[in-house]
């Protein structure tokens, strides 16, 4: 892919605050700046770093039914769908869609508050 074909993502403008809602899993990560072949630059978000599951405290227990999902879920525990990611990160999951792979088992529904860290932060 060519520097002319990377997308334009609205919100990621070099040097300005990213534009990511308070339920977003990236809302508070510092933004970076790499400079392309092009000399132009482009920013990014930072690496997200997800806390191991034992630094989350409980708010209460789903128990996966048949068809869920893990948007369902956070709508029935948090009244959001798109803080679906909470519960996989609570799980210690990259992947969403596992979460809710196993009808019957019961997965953690954490309280809300800051769940990650830009890297190279304490």
């Amino acid at each position: 892919m060519s520097t002319s074909q990377l997308p334009v993502l609205p919100g990621l403008t070099p040097g300005a605050e990213p534009a990511f809602g308070a339920t977003s899993r990236y809302q508070g990560l510092p933004l970076a700046t790499v400079t392309l072949p092009d000399g132009s630059d482009a920013a990014y978000v930072t690496r997200r770093l997800i806390p191991p599951p034992e630094a989350f405290s409980p708010a209460g227990v789903a128990e996966i039914g048949v068809s869920d999902r893990a948007d369902l879920i956070a709508a029935r525990a948090y009244g959001r769908a798109e803080l679906d990611w909470r519960l996989a990160d609570a799980a210690g999951l990259s992947d969403i869609d596992a979460l809710a792979a196993t009808p019957g088992s019961r997965v953690m529904v954490p309280l809300p508050g800051p769940t990650h860290q830009a890297q190279g932060d304490a």
